[in-house]
């Protein structure tokens, strides 16, 4: 299987998609602008997004999760569920789906930062990231584990320690995250391959290519 993995669009410009059997979106979507229901986001999901996911929909399976921008998908859940009812994607949030018998779980929350969607302290990550199945294959989180992708431009690790735990624990065999632009890349954890794809930089610049896995 062919996967294309890209995260924290922020309503910038679309990236070109290569040829592949799977497009993974890892959250932040939306620019959120920190104002719940502001209706910038719930208009460019209409408006730019679902036309966009629904021509990559003729050549490929699309799932994605929301991220700490994506106030829509945090707090305005009777057009969240309008949008998801036309959109030719599978979205999760801390559930699963069946793909080419791969099991793929995805899950949006982060740790807490400046009071945005789908953050949480230690303690309540932890309780959510321990609903991710034992069999998962693939995990999509919106933010990196703790130590892996995760380094911001003042060199702090940023991820999640609980997930870390997690991940060691379900040894999926591939984990697609974002959320800390400058982690964009690779590491491992075992067998386990992270990458962040990020499509931003530090400087909310779209200058990071989608990432393309063999799996």
């Amino acid at each position: 299987m062919r996967i294309v993995c890209i995260s924290d669009l922020h309503q910038s410009e679309f990236p070109e998609i290569p040829d592949a059997d799977l497009l993974i979106i890892a959250g932040d979507l939306c620019c959120g602008y920190n104002q719940p229901y502001d209706n910038r986001p719930i208009n460019w999901l209409y408006k730019a997004f679902l036309p966009w996911i629904e021509q990559i929909s003729k050549k490929m399976k699309i799932v994605g999760v929301a991220g700490n921008h994506d106030w829509p998908f945090f707090c305005r859940q009777t057009e969240i569920d309008e949008i998801l009812k036309n959109a030719s994607w599978t979205y999760l949030q801390d559930s699963y789906c069946y793909l080419n018998g791969l099991k793929i779980w995805g899950t949006p929350w982060t740790p807490v930062f400046h009071d945005w969607a789908f953050n949480l302290h230690e303690e309540y990550l932890k309780d959510k990231f321990e609903q991710i199945h034992l069999d998962t294959n693939i995990l999509i989180s919106h933010g990196p584990p703790y130590g892996l992708c995760d380094l911001n431009q003042s060199n702090q690790k940023c991820g999640s320690t609980s997930l870390r735990e997690r991940i060691k624990k379900v040894k999926p065999q591939l984990v697609v995250c974002g959320h800390i632009h400058e982690g964009y890349g690779h590491a491992e954890i075992g067998k386990t391959k992270i990458i962040n794809c990020s499509l931003m930089n530090a400087n909310y610049e779209n200058k990071n290519k989608p990432v393309v896995v063999n799996f």
